[in-house]
């Protein structure tokens, strides 16, 4: 029986679609398009080879692949295509520029421990290479769990997981390196990261190294954005911001980070707006006191907290674990005990250049309590600054039982607890020389019970309601105290031997003039104003100054006094009002209508409105350009004129449906109002409507695909094909 033309278009057309969704067939590349399986192009491709990824797949039908050998499946440059989950058992694989959207359920072996869950992505064993992949937003499980494996995360965002570990890293049968960059971890109501070292049958030793990464409103019961437990874990050039511990009545809650017999460090990161029941940001500990540590170097902790009543440790806990903090800015950080740092049993503290401002501390008090200390606390270089005592009487800077307190070039000044005092040391020892208390309303400035106790070059003023010095317990000494300044105290001593001597010296110490600014109290540390200065060039002649000269009293004086400068602005960290911010500096000019301080001098120059369209470039909003009034927050956007008329760059100027492909672009949308209209988009089937901006539907030709039945042309590319081959049966019979 006569077969329709219609009929036949449609046969070819289905053949065509549905026997491949392959273009080719290679050793080496596939690709595959919008629909295809992901199967299908593991079956065409070589060991070794690339499957290029052209649009999303199908995922619905085939949530979880299993890929089991040497291969790199990549997404087209810039449309990051949907793929199913992976469960990867080759030993070498690369995937990037794509969405996990699939799921698999997988067992990961974590030694003493074995998770059975759902994971986008799980690989054990091998090397992974993961770029530019994202994890569709909802996800219930797993994001990526890695068992033993060498990997490079780049550019991987893990957010809005509802349930599961964002990224889970298991120790194996050997030594493994996972490496984090460029990566965000957001919105998440698990843990962001968690890393489990050996133990059990996994023998193998785990190293991470984050850099460069952003982790953000993650949520979870204990260490929302990274628990980590026998494994060493570097963080460098990363944020952590607003994440929140919900504490169980058996979970005491971490802002932050827990490690557990794991080696810690922090380097050039900011974490702010914390908040943790049992510890305000970080919280370490050693199962024995053998294992793991905390250093933290060039860290900003801004605005973290722990509960006042019972929180210990506002920025930092550690239980058994040594603390290392080396240039640290701590502003707002509150604790019940330990607002910036508290620890218990440790081998020792050792804090350098920390400026602390605005902490308030509750009922156990200090800024800094260490409870039990072997090798001792030194605080050296160190500000502390604007200290509360919500509890009274309290402790206020800092405060060590049963260890040795070594305190040296600190300033302890502005602080306020008027039934408190500011530093406690019970059966120990304490050796402080070369510091400055100052502006301190507090009972007293040292308290110290059965404590050995040295206090040389050291400034004491203007506290009028303090006594400097109340000794208690029958256990302890005075082994030296000369060459101090008294200023303006209620006593030298009380309750005990008194420290003054012959040697010591008195009056007003003449602080530098911008330290006695009234609106910035903490910018600066009381430098001495010159040699009109009582504590000038007076000290003990056994500790001079760095240049040999006879040493002055006080926190810039004597052998140990080392400058830094932690931003490399120029102005090192005692006399920069912010050693943490390149931008602000004594040395540098003050910029007008920038909003900033920029020369430390207490002000931020403003100008008037440049432009004259009613906004300064500092006010609120601010004028984006001063000098031209076609830019100003109060005018509307134009399309496609290349200004940010309104001020806002997040307003679309040439991607009006937010697609992400830009009209003037070397591959530009070719219809800006229709968001499913753009360069790579999938291309539906004969709709006569061009959605991949190639210029031609999916049929062929600019004219169309398969003509309807009624009609007798339009047959384009499938019409060619089957002219040609009736002529070759023609010629062949």
């Amino acid at each position: 029986m006569g077969v329709s033309r219609a009929w036949w278009c449609r046969l070819v057309v289905g053949a065509a679609l549905t026997s491949s969704p392959l273009a080719a067939r290679a050793d080496e590349e596939v690709d595959l398009y919008a629909g295809a399986r992901l199967s299908e192009g593991l079956d065409a491709v070589d060991e070794g080879g690339t499957i290029v990824i052209r649009g999303d797949l199908d995922v619905a039908s085939e949530p979880c692949v299993e890929v089991p050998f040497d291969v790199t499946i990549l997404g087209e440059l810039g449309m990051t295509p949907a793929i199913p989950g992976l469960v990867i058992t080759g030993s070498e694989v690369t995937v990037g520029d794509a969405v996990l959207a699939g799921a698999c359920e997988v067992e990961v072996d974590l030694g003493s421990a074995l998770v059975s869950d759902r994971a986008a992505l799980y690989m054990e064993g091998g090397r992974l290479t993961l770029h530019t992949a994202t994890l569709a937003g909802g996800f219930e499980g797993v994001g990526v769990a890695l068992s033993g494996v060498y990997a490079t995360l780049d550019d991987v965002t893990l957010a809005d997981m509802g349930g599961g570990t964002g990224l889970l890293i298991g120790a194996g049968r050997r030594d493994v390196t996972v490496t984090v960059t460029g990566s965000a971890f957001t919105d998440n109501a698990a843990q962001a990261m968690t890393v489990v070292g050996p133990g059990g049958n996994q023998t193998g030793a785990v190293t991470v190294n984050v850099s460069s990464s952003a982790f953000a409103r993650n949520s979870h019961t204990a260490a929302p954005d990274l628990a980590m437990t026998r494994a060493t874990v570097t963080v460098e050039d990363t944020t952590f911001e607003g994440n929140r511990s919900v504490p169980t009545a058996t979970t005491p809650a971490a802002g932050s980070m827990t490690a557990l017999d794991a080696d810690l460090s922090l380097i050039r990161v900011t974490l702010s707006d914390y908040a943790g029941s049992a510890a305000g940001a970080v919280a370490v500990s050693s199962s024995d006191g053998t294992a793991g540590s905390f250093y933290g170097e060039t860290v900003v902790f801004r605005g973290v907290e722990a509960a006042l009543n019972g929180g210990y440790g506002g920025a930092v806990r550690s239980t058994r674990a040594p603390v290392t903090l080396k240039g640290v800015l701590a502003d707002g950080v509150s604790a019940g005990a330990g607002a910036l740092v508290y620890a218990s049993d440790v081998p020792y503290v050792n804090l350098t250049y920390i400026k602390l401002v605005d902490a308030a501390v509750g009922a156990d008090g200090a800024a800094v309590f260490v409870d039990g200390a072997t090798e001792g606390v030194t605080v050296r270089g160190a500000q502390l600054c604007n200290i509360r005592s919500e509890r009274t009487p309290n402790v206020l800077g800092v405060r060590v039982n049963d260890g040795a307190l070594t305190l040296m070039n600190t300033s302890i000044q502005g602080n306020e607890g008027p039934e408190s005092p500011l530093i406690l040391v019970e059966r120990g020892s304490l050796t402080a020389i070369n510091n400055t208390f100052d502006q301190n309303a507090a009972s007293a400035l040292i308290v110290a019970d059965d404590v050995e106790v040295t206090l040389i070059n050291d400034i004491f003023s203007e506290s009028p309601g303090a006594t400097v010095f109340m000794h208690t317990g029958a256990g302890g000494t005075l082994v030296e105290t000369r060459y101090n300044l008294f200023y303006e105290v209620a006593a030298s001593a009380a309750d005990g031997p008194d420290i003054a001597s012959g040697f010591d010296a008195s009056g007003d110490p003449l602080f530098d003039d911008l330290y006695q600014r009234a609106d910035a109290p903490c910018d600066r540390f009381p430098m001495l104003s010159g040699p009109a200065s009582p504590a000038w060039n007076t000290g003990h002649p056994d500790y001079p100054d760095v240049d040999d000269d006879v040493a002055d009293i006080g926190a810039f004086g004597g052998p140990d006094f080392t400058t830094v400068d932690l931003d490399g602005d120029g102005a090192d960290f005692f006399i920069d009002c912010d050693d943490f911010d390149a931008a602000r500096s004594p040395t540098f000019s003050e910029i007008p209508n920038n909003g900033i301080d920029d020369d430390c001098d207490g002000a931020s120059a403003v100008s008037e409105d440049g432009d004259g369209d009613g906004y300064t470039a500092d006010g609120d909003p601010a004028d984006c350009d001063d000098t031209d009034a076609a830019r100003s927050p109060g005018l509307p956007e134009t399309p496609y004129d290349g200004l940010d008329n309104d001020c806002d760059d997040g307003t679309p100027d040439d991607d009006l449906d937010g697609d992400g492909w830009l009209v003037f672009a070397a591959t530009p949308d070719c219809d800006d109002a229709d968001a499913t209209v753009h360069p790579g988009a999938p291309e539906v089937l004969g709709d006569g409507a061009d959605q991949d901006c190639d210029g031609a539907d999916l049929t062929g030709g600019l004219t169309g695909g398969c003509a309807s039945a009624e009609s007798p042309v339009g047959l384009g590319w499938i019409g060619a094909l089957l002219g040609a081959l009736v002529l070759l049966t023609r010629r062949q019979s």
